[in-house]
């Protein structure tokens, strides 16, 4: 009989066009800020506290999801498997 082993499935993340595989899961209940912020990158916010609900109002943290897309929040917005965030588009 064989053994059923599930493998980890590893659920990558895409950021300015690079892929990120993610193993740690729990990043999946957190802000994209704070994501960002967790890698080292520096994304200005002036409203964003975690200690607070999300208000999402100062339009600091500004990103974008998929290609072409709207700018969006970064505080106010969960990370997903398959996120593709960008964070260095053209104004």
């Amino acid at each position: 009989m064989p053994l059923n082993i599930q493998k980890k499935k590893i659920d990558p993340i895409y950021l300015n066009n690079q892929k990120i595989l993610m193993q740690n899961v729990s990043f999946y209940r957190i802000p994209i800020l704070s994501f960002l912020q967790t890698l080292k990158i520096k994304t200005p916010h002036f409203c964003f506290n975690s200690n607070l609900s999300v208000a999402g109002n100062c339009r600091m943290c500004l990103i974008e999801l998929g290609k072409g897309g709207k700018p969006i929040p970064s505080c106010a917005i969960n990370l997903t498997p398959g996120s593709e965030i960008f964070t260095n588009t053209a104004a």
